[in-house]
C-alpha cells in the first residue's frame, strides 16, 4: 500500500522519498547513509536546462531508452554502448541517425544484436578501471583503451553505460582527455547508498561535474515495485559536455519527470521524481 501511495503523493525532498518506502521490502539505508548521499545528489545531479537542448528519446520505450539532446549530436564521430544484454536499440538508432559506428560491449551476454542499415560492432568485453581477465576468462578494459583500440582517440564521441556499478571507478579513472571528448554521456548510476562506495561515488560525481552539465535525471523503477524493492539507489542520468561551444544555461527549472520519461519496467510501479526534489 505504501508503495502505491508513493505514486499519488508529492515527495518534496530526497530524504522524504527514501523514508517513504519504509515497509516496501528491502532494508532502508541508515539515517547516516541518507545524510551522506542526499547532499551529493542535490549538489551534483540537479539537472539544468540548456538553450537548444531539445530532448529526444533514443532506444526502447521502457528499459533501454535514454534521453539525449538531439541538437547536440552533430559532430559526434563514434559511439560506445556498454552493457546491452543482447539488445541495443539505442545504439542501432544512433548508428542510423548519425551514420556512425557504434561499438557495443558486454562480456556477460554475448548475443550480438542485429541492426538493420546501421553499423554496429560487438565486443565480448567489459569496462573497468583497469585491464584484467576475471576468473571466468572474461576480458575487461578501460574506456580510454577501448577508444584507442578502435582508433577513435581525439574524436568526439557519445557514451552510454548500464554496467551495474562498474561505471563509478571506470569514469573516476578515465583521463581528462577522454572525458573532454565525450560530448554526451548517458548512463545508469547504481548503488548510491552502499556505504563502501561513498568515497568513490562522491569523487566520481565531483569529477563529472567539472566536465559535464546534468540535463536529465530519472529514477529506474526496478527498485520500486519488485515485491517492494528499495526505490532510489539507481538513476538514469544524461550529461552534456561543458566544452560544447555556445552553451547557455537557461534560468529555468528542468521538468521532473520529463514528458518523455517512461517507467523502466511497465509492470512495476512508477517512481517518478518530483520537480521539488532539488529545491
Amino acid at each position: 500500500m505504501l508503495c502505491y501511495l508513493f505514486n499519488v503523493l508529492k515527495i518534496t525532498s530526497l530524504s522524504a522519498l527514501i523514508l517513504f518506502v519504509i515497509g516496501c521490502g528491502e532494508p532502508l539505508p541508515s539515517q547516516d547513509q541518507i545524510q551522506k548521499v542526499d547532499p551529493l545528489i542535490n549538489k551534483y545531479l540537479k539537472p539544468v536546462v540548456l538553450d537548444g537542448c531539445d530532448m529526444k528519446r533514443f532506444g526502447d520505450s521502457n528499459d533501454g531508452g535514454y534521453l539525449l539532446c538531439a541538437e547536440f549530436l552533430n559532430g559526434i564521430s563514434a559511439a560506445y554502448s556498454y552493457g546491452i544484454e543482447g539488445r541495443d536499440n539505442l545504439g542501432c538508432e544512433v548508428a542510423n541517425t548519425l551514420n556512425i559506428t557504434v561499438h557495443q560491449y558486454d562480456p556477460f551476454d554475448i548475443r550480438r544484436p542485429a541492426c538493420n542499415n546501421g553499423k554496429t560492432v560487438f565486443h565480448e568485453e567489459g569496462i573497468a578501471h583497469k585491464a584484467f581477465v576475471d576468473d571466468d576468462h572474461r576480458k575487461f578494459d578501460t574506456l580510454e583503451n577501448h577508444i584507442r583500440a578502435n582508433q577513435d582517440t581525439g574524436k568526439q564521441i557519445l557514451v552510454k553505460m548500464d554496467v551495474e556499478g562498474a561505471e563509478w571507478e571506470s569514469l573516476l579513472n578515465a583521463s581528462e582527455a577522454t572525458l573532454e571528448n565525450i560530448q554526451q554521456l548517458t548512463l545508469e548510476l547504481h548503488w548510491l547508498y552502499k556505504e563502501e562506495n561513498f568515497a568513490v561515488i562522491e569523487n566520481t560525481l565531483k569529477k563529472l561535474s567539472q566536465h559535464f552539465y546534468v540535463v536529465h535525471i530519472h529514477t529506474n523503477n526496478h527498485r520500486c515495485g519488485r515485491g517492494g524493492r528499495f526505490l532510489s539507489d539507481t538513476f538514469e542520468v544524461t550529461y552534456v559536455n561543458k566544452n560544447l561551444p555556445g552553451l547557455i544555461v537557461k534560468d529555468e527549472v528542468a521538468p521532473l519527470p520529463h514528458p518523455l520519461d517512461a517507467a523502466c519496467n511497465h509492470r512495476y510501479l512508477k517512481c517518478d521524481l518530483s520537480g521539488d526534489l532539488f529545491n
